[in-house]
């Protein structure tokens, strides 16, 4: 799939670093083809049906679909969100580019644009990586970099937002295009690749149909939040609804019960590991956790064998040597995380590591331990 959009140059975004300059490739002609064909991308009445949402890239109001046609037939631009997931073939591709760049699906997705006449989109920036593809028309494109924003987390139109939007240089943003931008125009089969946070402009003289595959994967301070509010989720505690906070009245009380929820915040941060923390990246889920099954007792590991005793009746298990160290730690007092136990073996071991945990459970020494998720087991 990435050869077919960007030819020879895919090897360089099979990497953790990606290009950060903008640059133009050729899509493979009969990929193209195949794709253009699609009654969704070249029929407006198939994409006004098919697609789950529809904004005014002028002032990105939601749009109703007679509103969106409208608009669309008075030759504005319409953005187009969500045909990936209406449209089987799409999401097939994004499946496959996801699978190339050794992502998760869910952070590849289809954006499009279409106008049936001349359009002026001004200078702005993007929050992710795109794959952006005419597929009809002829589109201008003018582009400068960025040297005021790195590794933005949302995008900026000079013309819609505030020019003073915190970035990294401590200077206000530009309102307009640089005299040196470099300024280049693409047809049918044209995919631009635009990284994250390049300055960008264009404009249209007819009717375009573009589509863009979006790629927008956690940042390193999204993995670590989302695996400390999975922590403190599995406390019933933490799950309980904030409610009443502008009462003023209330206001101690609230800031007492914070203070508990910071403190149990450090201690999960304290203990979090690696392999949870990116967790749902490197396995598309979250970690399953586990825990001592009730009755079992005098549980131990010597020399290889896991021991203990259940309604009375010894059992043994055989632990290879790679996996002492996990399993010592899977029969302490605590529950603990699949991903914890990650940590504690080499790379080319956790398949195995896995099946050794799913042989604990059906021997009936551990068990799932409830999750995060209402507090309900995930088995």
């Amino acid at each position: 799939m990435i050869a077919s959009l960007v030819g020879e140059a895919a090897s360089a975004f099979r990497g953790p670093v990606w290009p950060g300059e903008l640059s133009v490739f050729r899509a493979d002609a009969d990929w193209f083809r195949a794709l253009a064909s699609m009654p969704v991308l070249n029929d407006p009445e198939e994409w006004l049906d098919r697609a789950p949402e529809l904004v005014s890239f002028r002032t990105l109001d939601l749009l109703a679909r007679s509103d969106a046609r409208r608009r669309f037939l008075a030759g504005e631009s319409i953005y187009i969100v969500g045909l990936d997931r209406t449209v089987r073939p799409l999401r097939d591709l994004c499946d496959a580019l996801a699978a190339d760049l050794d992502l998760d699906a869910k952070y590849v997705m289809v954006q499009a644009w279409a106008a049936g006449g001349p359009t002026t989109v001004g200078m702005h920036f993007d929050l992710d990586y795109n794959f952006n593809l005419q597929v009809a028309g002829r589109k201008e494109w003018r582009t400068a970099p960025n040297d005021l924003v790195a590794h933005p987390i949302s995008s900026h139109h000079a013309a819609l937002g505030d020019a003073t939007y915190v970035n990294d240089a401590g200077r206000a943003l530009p309102t307009e295009m640089p005299a040196d931008a470099r300024t280049f125009e693409v047809g049918p089969g044209d995919v631009v690749y635009v990284p994250r946070g390049v300055w960008h402009a264009t404009r249209t003289t007819d009717a375009t149909f573009a589509i863009a595959f979006v790629i927008q994967p956690p940042t390193w301070a999204d993995h670590v939040a989302r695996a400390l509010e999975t922590r403190l989720h599995a406390d019933a505690r933490w799950r309980e609804r904030v409610m009443g906070a502008r009462d003023l009245a209330r206001h101690a009380a609230l800031k007492a019960t914070a203070g508990e929820a910071l403190s149990a915040a450090r201690e999960a941060l304290a203990t979090l590991g690696p392999s949870e923390v990116l967790y749902r990246s490197l396995w598309g889920q979250r970690p399953a956790a586990f825990r001592l099954c009730a009755g079992v007792e005098e549980c131990r590991l010597d020399a290889g064998t896991l021991s203990w005793h259940r309604e009375g009746r010894p059992h043994e298990l055989a632990v290879p040597a790679w996996a002492r160290t996990a399993v010592d730690r899977a029969i302490g007092a605590l529950p603990w995380s699949l991903a914890a136990l990650h940590d504690l073996v080499g790379n080319d071991d956790v398949p195995f590591l896995n099946l050794l945990v799913k042989r604990m459970v059906d021997e009936g020494v551990i068990e799932p331990a409830p999750a995060a998720s209402g507090g309900v087991a995930r088995v």
